[in-house]
């Protein structure tokens, strides 16, 4: 007969080499994705120290968005950082101002770049109910960018093609260092807000006098801000 006692033993060991593993191969996807993130910072550095290398005469210019700019100047004796470009100098700040390691992540947060459009624009969005223009979203930072229609198609195949001749690993990278934002408490708070102003007198007098002059038909749809305006005004 087996000793219970033993069998107590090799159960417990074997639920602790379980959670052993598990931390372990945690730390191992924690190192492999920092092997990924050191692997495109050498391709990104061996790739800027070749346009330097190219650039070592003078500053050259490059074209972007149609129009010409200056490359980050040379490195010279007594040069001060506000010779760089404004982004750049937040940069430095950023990196300065945090007294140890970065990420491209802590990086991106406090440039603001996961929230483009900012509080005042979207409260202008939110209470105007305008139409706003391609032009006028891309200046928001809601969209990339605005192109004409004959030059849509082949800017998208230029990135398309950019993107796909990639190397392995580098879009991953890129997502992991750049993630998606959480929505999730925003739409719970908007759900509130919502629910808190449905029950008003004012929104029952939009909903029905909008569907009472057809909101909800093909006619109403494409020009639904004046219709409903018209509706608030009575």
């Amino acid at each position: 007969m087996v000793d219970p006692d033993v069998l107590r033993k090799i159960v417990v060991r074997r639920a602790e080499l379980n959670e052993l593993e598990e931390q372990l191969a945690k730390q191992l996807d924690q190192v492999r994705t920092e092997q990924e993130e050191l692997a495109v910072a050498e391709r990104v550095l061996a790739r800027m120290a070749e346009q330097f290398a190219a650039a070592a005469v003078a500053p050259a210019e490059m074209q972007v968005a149609g129009r010409a700019v200056l490359l980050v100047p040379h490195r010279g004796p007594g040069m001060a950082q506000d010779v760089l470009p404004p982004d750049y100098q937040r940069i430095l700040a950023v990196v300065r101002d945090t007294g140890g390691p970065v990420s491209t992540r802590q990086v991106g947060e406090e440039l603001g770049l996961r929230d483009r459009v900012g509080r005042n624009r979207a409260l202008e969005v939110v209470l105007t109910a305008d139409l706003f223009d391609a032009e006028t979203a891309a200046a928001y930072g809601w969209i990339n960018r605005a192109l004409p229609a004959d030059r849509l198609d082949d800017h998208v195949d230029r990135v398309a093609e950019n993107i796909a001749a990639l190397p392995d690993g580098v879009i991953e990278a890129a997502k992991r260092s750049l993630p998606a934002d959480d929505f999730r408490e925003g739409l719970l708070r908007e759900n509130d807000a919502w629910v808190s102003t449905f029950s008003l007198p004012a929104a029952q007098h939009l909903i029905s006098g909008g569907l009472q002059n057809g909101a909800q038909t093909p006619a109403g749809e494409r020009d639904l801000e004046a219709l409903m305006r018209s509706v608030a005004a009575r």
